[in-house]
């Protein structure tokens, strides 16, 4: 995940690179596989044993914030 909403860099990596185009939709895709794969960490995670942590409780917290959008 190298671009932001805005696409934040985009034009820097242009200059760079050369010509270059984004797709999207693939973009879009790909942000919702990385999404999916963070709620099936945490998931599997909280489905096994496990103590009230500080990482536990970021986990839940983000956790949280994917099932509310």
């Amino acid at each position: 995940m190298v671009l932001d909403d805005g696409l934040t860099g985009w034009d820097e990596y242009r200059a760079r690179a050369g010509a270059a185009s984004l797709n999207q939709e693939a973009l879009r895709l790909y942000r919702w596989s990385w999404d999916l794969a963070d709620i099936g960490i945490f998931v599997a995670g909280f489905r096994q044993p496990h103590e009230r942590t500080e990482d536990t409780v970021a986990s839940w917290d983000s956790l949280a914030g994917y099932l509310q959008s």
